[in-house]
């Protein structure tokens, strides 16, 4: 079985020990945000969308851990996203998998993770109260600016753009 899988929070989460009622709550939220997406809990591991490969059949699944839950950062759109903002979140990027309208995998993450959050806020704007679409756009404009500090300093190297 071959994996592919990429962090999509970034540092400045939560590390601290989900209870089993937090653990409901984030299950609960996946359920009601969209009961078709594969999760699972991985209480020792990042909160991630990841591809298996197995048997030649792709199998895309969401895992989330600690960092499901926003951390102490408030100046950082990222640190501050809400559970249910979070889970939106990953459940987009299985979507945007699904629907094949990802980027193709380590190609230009900032931009990828951005386009993930606005399609978060586009995709469950009913279901989620404003201030947490607030947080998904707030996240988008971070990941931009930082898929073009990227590109700022792949110019200053002579190098093409990366990811």
């Amino acid at each position: 079985m071959t994996t592919r899988a990429q962090q999509s929070l970034l540092v400045g989460r939560s590390t601290i020990e989900l209870s089993k009622r937090q653990i409901r709550s984030v299950t609960s939220t996946f359920i009601g945000l969209d009961a078709n997406v594969p999760f699972q809990y991985d209480p020792n591991g990042h909160t991630r969308f990841v591809v298996e490969t197995d048997e030649d059949e792709d199998i895309g699944r969401v895992y989330f851990g600690r960092d499901i839950y926003p951390g102490p950062g408030v100046a950082d759109p990222n640190s501050a996203l809400s559970m249910p903002a979070a889970v939106a979140h990953e459940i987009s990027h299985f979507l945007r998998w699904q629907d094949r309208t990802e980027l193709p995998p380590d190609v230009h993450r900032h931009l990828d993770e951005a386009l993930t959050s606005l399609d978060a806020a586009l995709r469950f704007a009913v279901q989620l109260p404003p201030y947490e679409i607030q947080q998904l756009i707030r996240d988008a404009i971070q990941r931009l600016q930082l898929h073009y500090a990227g590109l700022g300093e792949n110019a200053e190297k002579g190098s093409p753009p990366e990811a």
